[in-house]
C-alpha cells in the first residue's frame, strides 16, 4: 500500500468521536494488551502548549541511549504520518501501519457489538494503534505526546505515572478554557493520582500557587524544575548549545544539544528530570554514571526539525513551526543573535484559526520586507495577513501572493539578489509547506490532521 492511500484512509476517520471517548480508549487499551499476551507498558507522558514535541524527542533519545527499547508517539507529523509512531528512532513501516489499521477496524466493530454503536475519533484510534504496535515490538518503555491538553486526551488512558508539562499558553481555548489557570488544570490532569508531573520553570507565582493546589487535590506530586534543577549555559551557536546541569542532585557537565535556542535548553532540563524520575520509579537500576551518560549521549543525538531550524542557503534561512504568540516570540528571541545587523525578508502565512494579528505583529518586528502568502492546508486569506502587516507597520514593504509556490519563489529571488536572510514563520502547516517548495517538492502532497 502506498503512503498516500494509507493517509487517505486515516483522513477518512472522523476527527472526533461521539463525546469525550475515554471509555472507548480504555477499552482499546485492554484490547491491545489482550492481543499482546497480556503485556503492558509504562511510558512518560508529555503535554504543554509549546515545546512538548522537542521534549518528547529528547526523552526518547535519552532512554534509547540508556539501552532501552524505546517507544515514541508524537503528533502532529511534519512529512509522513509514520513519523508519529517509532521504536528506537525507526518509524513504523507501511506494512505495520496497514496491519494496525485492520486491527482498529476489527476492534471498533467488536466494541460496537459489545458496547453499543458509537463513533471513534481518529486520534484515539491512532493512539491505540501505536500502543498495540509498541507492545508487539517489545517497547514497553518510552514517551507519549498528548495531542491537546490532558484531561480528555487519549494518551491519558495509557499506562504511565511520570508526566511532564513543558509550557502554558493561550491555545485551543474553545476546548481547554480561556485562562492559563484552566489550561493548566486540564494539562495537569494528564497525570494519574499518585503520579508525578514535572513542571517547567513557571515564573507566575500566583498561577503556580493555583497549580500546586490543584495538583494536591488530585494527588499529583509536582516536581518543580525551578526549585530542583539548575543550568549553566556555556555557549549558544547556530548549531546548538553547550551547558552544564544539575537535576535534583545529579550533576552532568558538558552537555551538547544540537537544537537552537535557550528555550530548548529549558526543555532539555524538563526532559532530563522526567527521565531521572522515570528510571527511579521503574526501578531500572541505572547508576548515577549510567544515567548521566545516557543523558549526555541522548541529547547530543537528538533530532527535531522545524523548530528554529537553520538552512545555510544561499540564501540563508531560518524556519519555525510555532503556532502561538508565545512560540513566535521564543523563535524570534532564539534567532535574534544570528540575524542582528542583517537584512531580513519575512515569508509569512498563518492558519485561519490562529492568532493572525498577534503573531504577525510580533514577526514583523525583525523584518525589512515581507512576502505574504498562504498554506494550502488551513491558510488564512492572504489579504488578512497583509492587512495585519500593514496594521503593525504601515511603512514596511509588503507583497502578496495567492499561492505558496509563487510566494516562496519571490522570497528566495529577492533574498538572493539583495543578500538578505529569509525567515519563514507563521505556523506548522505554513512552514512545512514552504520548506517543501524550497526543496522542490509539491506542498499539496503533504497531509495533516
Amino acid at each position: 500500500m502506498t503512503d498516500m492511500s494509507l493517509v487517505e484512509r486515516l483522513l477518512a476517520m472522523p476527527k472526533f468521536g461521539d463525546g469525550i471517548g475515554l471509555q472507548r480508549m480504555l477499552w482499546l487499551r485492554k484490547a491491545a494488551e489482550a492481543g499482546s499476551e497480556g503485556k503492558s507498558g509504562s511510558y512518560i507522558k508529555v503535554t504543554g502548549s509549546n515545546g512538548k514535541g522537542g521534549t518528547t524527542a529528547m526523552i526518547a533519545a535519552m532512554l534509547a541511549a540508556g539501552g532501552l527499547r524505546t517507544a515514541r508517539y508524537i503528533s502532529p507529523h511534519l512529512h509522513r504520518f509514520n513519523e508519529r509512531i517509532s521504536v528506537n528512532g525507526v518509524d513504523i513501516t507501511n506494512s505495520d501501519l496497514e496491519n494496525g489499521l485492520a486491527w482498529i477496524q476489527q476492534a471498533t466493530q467488536t466494541y460496537g457489538r459489545e458496547q453499543g454503536a458509537t463513533t471513534f475519533g481518529a486520534f484515539e484510534c491512532t493512539t491505540a494503534l501505536a500502543y498495540r504496535y509498541f507492545l508487539q515490538q517489545g517497547a514497553g518503555h518510552g514517551v507519549l505526546e498528548a495531542g491537546i491538553g490532558g484531561r480528555f486526551d487519549s494518551v491519558r488512558a495509557l499506562p504511565g505515572s511520570v508526566c511532564a508539562l513543558t509550557s502554558l499558553d493561550l491555545e485551543h481555548t474553545h476546548l481547554l478554557g480561556d485562562t492559563l489557570e484552566l489550561i493548566g488544570y486540564d494539562k495537569l490532569s494528564l497525570c494519574p493520582p499518585g503520579g508525578t508531573m514535572v513542571l517547567f520553570p513557571l515564573g507566575d507565582h500566583d498561577l503556580l500557587q493555583r497549580l500546586r493546589a490543584y495538583a494536591a487535590l488530585n494527588q499529583i506530586a509536582l516536581f518543580e524544575c525551578a526549585e530542583r534543577c539548575q543550568v549553566e549555559l556555556v555557549t549558544a551557536e547556530v548549531d546548538g548549545a553547550r551547558f552544564h546541569a544539575e537535576i535534583d542532585g545529579l550533576h552532568i557537565a558538558d552537555l551538547r544539544l544540537p537544537l537552537l535556542g535557550a528555550h530548548q535548553v529549558q526543555n532539555a532540563v524538563v526532559a532530563m528530570a522526567a527521565v531521572k524520575l522515570y528510571v527511579e520509579r521503574e526501578e531500572l537500576g541505572w547508576s548515577a554514571a549510567t544515567m548521566a551518560q545516557a543523558m549526555r549521549t541522548g541529547l547530543a543525538r537528538v533530532q527535531w526539525p522545524g523548530r528554529a531550524s537553520y538552512v545555510p542557503g544561499p540564501p540563508p534561512l531560518f524556519y519555525d513551526v510555532g503556532h502561538t504568540p508565545a512560540a513566535t516570540a521564543a523563535f524570534l528571541a532564539t534567532i535574534q543573535p544570528f540575524i542582528a545587523g542583517k537584512a531580513v525578508l519575512l515569508l509569512l502565512g498563518v492558519s485561519h484559526n490562529k492568532a493572525v494579528e498577534a503573531m504577525t505583529a510580533t514577526l514583523v518586528t525583525v523584518a525589512d520586507e515581507v512576502v505574504c502568502t498562504r498554506a494550502y492546508h488551513m491558510g488564512a486569506p492572504v489579504e488578512r495577513v497583509a492587512a495585519a502587516v500593514r496594521a503593525a507597520d504601515s511603512g514596511l514593504p509588503c507583497s502578496v501572493f495567492e499561492t505558496i509556490e509563487a510566494g516562496v519563489a519571490q522570497a528566495l529571488q529577492i533574498a538572493t539578489e539583495r543578500e538578505m536572510t529569509v525567515v519563514i514563520a507563521g505556523g506548522l502547516f505554513f512552514a512545512m509547506e514552504a520548506m517543501a517548495v524550497v526543496r522542490g517538492d509539491d506542498p499539496r502532497g503533504l497531509r495533516f490532521f
